[in-house]
């Protein structure tokens, strides 16, 4: 029987790609991991860069 993670592991780059669906509208891409609300919103401009 396959272990658990091995249906989880392309969790991350799903929901990668699912707030960059998201983030098309406004013209940002995101490429960092993790994702935090921050960066986010510097992806957004939102937030000025550290």
């Amino acid at each position: 029987m396959p272990h658990a993670w091995t249906f989880t592991n392309g969790a991350p780059a799903a929901i990668l790609n699912a707030v960059n669906d998201a983030l098309v509208p406004f013209g940002a891409m995101f490429t960092e991991q993790p994702m935090t609300p921050q960066r986010v919103l510097r992806a957004l401009g939102r937030l000025p860069l550290a």
